[in-house]
């Protein structure tokens, strides 16, 4: 499923700020078992989610990792969209979107899977 690499995305601003022991932690777990769990999501041009996990990504290459490989994210710009069409079409008229209160926008997707570990849901 996921089908941007790490190196598409490495150049995006990240959501929000990081906490460096959950990021070192996230870049052991890569190391050990590879990229496992929720992908990264990419709306447009900018980050959904993933601070933490672009984050481990960037201290690994900076440590030698090879990285820039890894299928790490998902772009869900169609799916946002579609949502957005949906509640424009419903209540005539467009929301302001909240992107830390995003479970409304992947309702009924493949997302919603993730919604445990997603923070922002």
């Amino acid at each position: 499923m996921l089908n941007m690499t790490y190196e598409r995305i490495k150049c995006f601003p990240s959501v929000n700020d990081v906490d460096i022991d959950k990021v070192n932690d996230l870049a052991k777990s890569i190391k050990d078992n590879g990229y496992i769990g929720c992908p990264i999501l990419v709306y447009g041009d900018a980050l959904l989610t993933g601070s933490h996990r672009k984050a481990a990504l960037g201290l690994l290459e900076d440590e030698g990792y090879e990285v820039s490989t890894l299928d790490v994210a998902e772009d869900v710009t169609e799916i946002v969209e579609n949502a957005i069409a949906k509640f424009e079409e419903e209540s005539g008229y467009i929301p302001d979107i909240d992107f830390s209160d995003i479970g409304w926008l992947f309702k009924d997707t493949w997302v919603e899977a993730y919604k445990d570990e997603i923070a922002e849901w």
